[in-house]
């Protein structure tokens, strides 16, 4: 069950995107800036969420060349159990978009999960379901939409396991049968 809830509070702040959706409104407190601290380029702002004064949210910036008082945002670590520690970290293209995410699913300081974007969309995940350190599924995206999940269901670090997804929908299942890491036997999802 603790692994189910982990994945529900994930997927929320996944979804919003910003650090605001568990802010102020969610606690009843004031969410505020603890700290700034500047070292060379890199300054880091820490952020309280739930009134504790203890930091919840760390942005890392560096100053743009040539661009006075400017900077950029290339790092968020949000601390989503409140526990003091880094749960998801999110990387920052010089665009401002979101280019890879990190996630502790479990809360044990492990990264459990990898998420890439380009242009700002998701195209590609990496998780480990087993929690032993090995990533167990691939999920591939085309402009954010789940087109294909691939399994290692046997723990060999061979992928033995095919979904295709077509519009949010199962559409064909394939599975390796002789270990070659190549799929063997189709199946069609049945329609609704």
């Amino acid at each position: 069950m603790k692994r189910l809830s982990c994945v529900f509070v994930f997927a929320f702040l996944a979804a919003c995107g910003t650090t605001n959706a568990v802010g102020p409104e969610r606690f009843g407190q004031a969410m505020g800036v603890l700290e700034t601290k500047t070292e060379g380029a890199q300054t880091v702002e820490m952020v309280d969420l739930n009134g504790d004064r203890q930091p919840d949210v760390w942005k890392v910036s560096v100053k743009l060349p040539g661009a006075e008082g400017r900077s950029m945002l290339i790092r968020r670590d949000l601390d989503v159990n409140f526990d003091g520690r880094v749960d998801i970290r999110r990387h920052y293209d010089a665009s401002g978009e979101v280019e890879r995410e990190e996630m502790d699913l479990d809360f044990d300081r492990r990264v459990d999960a990898v998420h890439f974007y380009r242009n700002g969309a998701l195209y590609m995940s990496e998780i480990d379901m087993a929690f032993d350190g090995q990533t167990d599924v691939w999920k591939f995206y085309d402009e954010g939409e789940l087109v294909r999940k691939e399994r290692d269901l046997d723990g060999d670090s061979i992928v033995d396991s095919w979904e295709y997804w077509k519009s949010g929908r199962l559409v064909r299942k394939g599975s390796d049968r002789d270990g070659d890491g190549e799929p063997e036997y189709f199946e069609d999802a049945p329609e609704d």
